[in-house]
């Protein structure tokens, strides 16, 4: 639905500086349609195409080892291919259309893209963290209460289904009250169409905001840091046990850093995608709650800075999966310098079966899972 806003200028009372400042305004969107000079214009695209381009790349090669290793049907792997396709859909759909939207004044693609866009684009940090949820819980399932794996991937496959519906749930809203603005002034001296989010009231919208803030911040870090912590603890005991072999005690060492290894790469993921969208979730609320704050700063600057880095977002997650894990390193390589079918086999991303048959089974079982 297409809204208009006019305003004759027999309605207006201008002094003589308010009426230079609305020729200015005149004259700014008659002559041009971009938000920034063509210099700066140029870096931002060029910045967004290269966050683009390693996002698909860094995700495409991260789903395509664990399905060429065969190890999908591992609950860490199917949640961290949950956040590579949710990170796919992000470079595929939502930063492009964004960035026309960041740079250009009128909004010309459309009343549906102006609802799809901003609603993907909240869906895909609501799954970030409903995720995120999902891996602390598989983990202390396996480590605390050794749980088989393929007990958890049955109860894995339907989480994932709820964490897409409620991710959609939670971001309509924003489809709802997206809507193409049609601003004239003077008649048709000034006629331009904005996408923006036209909220019943100014309390609604902030409302909403803070919520949804809650819900992809403060929701998950209350559930995993007392996951963690219970983790440390149980690892802790675990490792205080005197163990009869030293050929035991040494499996149980390896195992312990194979876990300690995934909690720094989950530790790390979480701290990332903290720092990538905290600064802009913080510039939504306090400009849904007090916009004047920014009226003697460049705005639409600040904006696309925090976009950008929320944004880098897409090809992190990837790099600190690789980074942190030496199987997987060995698995692409074999990949891409072929023998990949002796490494696939040997050094599984999630081999569970190196160290079996020890007094201490169970326990070792759990720390591997």
């Amino acid at each position: 639905m297409e809204k208009s806003t006019k305003l004759p200028l027999l309605e207006l009372a201008f002094n003589d500086s308010d009426w230079d400042e609305f020729l200015f305004v005149v004259s700014d969107y008659t002559n041009t349609d971009h938000w920034f000079e063509p210099t700066t214009e140029t870096i931002l695209v060029t910045a967004y195409s290269v966050i683009i381009l390693l996002g698909i790349l860094t995700n495409v090669v991260f789903i395509t080892v664990i399905v060429k290793t065969k190890k999908v049907l591992k609950t860490r792997n199917l949640l961290f291919m949950n956040l590579a396709v949710s990170d796919l859909v992000m470079c595929g759909f939502c930063i492009p259309f964004t960035v026309v939207k960041l740079t250009r004044k009128s909004w010309s693609l459309g009343e549906a893209l102006c609802r799809l866009i901003p609603m993907l684009q909240a869906v895909d940090v609501f799954i970030f963290s409903f995720t995120i949820i999902a891996i602390s819980c598989d983990r202390y399932s396996a480590i605390v209460h050794a749980t088989e794996n393929l007990k958890r991937v049955s109860s894995m496959m339907p989480a994932l289904i709820v964490i897409w519906i409620s991710s959609f749930g939670l971001a309509v809203p924003i489809a709802i009250f997206s809507t193409v603005v049609k601003a004239e002034y003077l008649g048709n001296v000034v006629s331009y169409q904005i996408c923006m989010e036209h909220w019943p009231s100014a309390m609604s919208r902030a409302l909403y905001t803070l919520v949804s803030t809650l819900i992809q911040f403060a929701v998950p870090l209350a559930i995993m840091i007392p996951l963690h912590t219970k983790i440390c603890r149980f690892l802790k005991s675990r490792m205080e046990y005197k163990s009869q072999s030293p050929v035991d005690a040494e499996r149980m060492a390896k195992k312990e850093a194979r876990y300690r290894s995934t909690m720094k790469l989950l530790t790390a993921v979480v701290l990332a995608f903290l720092l990538s969208w905290v600064p802009l979730s913080v510039v939504n609320i306090m400009a849904d709650f007090n916009y004047m704050i920014f009226t003697h700063m460049n705005f639409n600057a600040l904006y696309v800075t925090c976009h950008m880095i929320a944004m880098a977002s897409v090809f992190v997650n990837p790099l600190l999966y690789g980074w942190f894990n030496t199987n997987f390193q060995r698995q692409l390589r074999g990949i891409l310098f072929s023998g990949s079918k002796e490494l696939s086999e040997k050094d599984g991303l999630l081999n569970t079966s190196a160290f079996k048959g020890s007094s201490v089974n169970k326990i070792k079982s759990g720390i591997t899972n």
